[in-house]
């Protein structure tokens, strides 16, 4: 072998080597993302029941859906902006809620979502 073919395979095994350790690199950047998300998740949901309970025993009723703005629904555990924005939209087009259950209809907002903001709510409709 002469030496430009020396060259060419030197080269060759050089981007082999980089193409390997960033394919090995990727696969830990996956591995790490499955080990760590849900633990994120399970702390993202204990900070949001420390701050139902918290609510519920200072305020109970305290957030009432038929008259607070979507900036102050946000403030339940669970609610983010497009789910309060919706809730704002459904009592303006359909009036109050008169119960849990009307709430209960609204896209996004599931039976779990539902469980730890129910003592949180006034739902007379003033």
């Amino acid at each position: 072998m002469n030496n430009a073919q020396l060259r060419h395979q030197a080269r060759r095994r050089q981007a082999l080597r980089r193409a390997h350790l960033l394919l090995l690199i990727l696969l830990l950047a996956l591995l790490v993302r499955a080990a760590v998300e849900p633990a994120l998740r399970d702390a993202e949901a204990r900070r949001s029941l420390r701050l139902a309970r918290r609510l519920r025993r200072s305020a109970p009723g305290a957030f009432r859906p038929n008259t607070d703005p979507a900036a102050r629904l946000q403030l339940l555990p669970g609610i983010g902006p497009a789910l309060a924005r919706r809730m704002v939209a459904y009592r303006r087009r359909l009036g109050p809620f008169r119960s849990h259950a009307d709430l209960s209809l609204l896209p996004g907002l599931g039976k779990n979502q539902m469980q730890p903001i129910l003592p949180l709510l006034d739902m007379n409709p003033r």
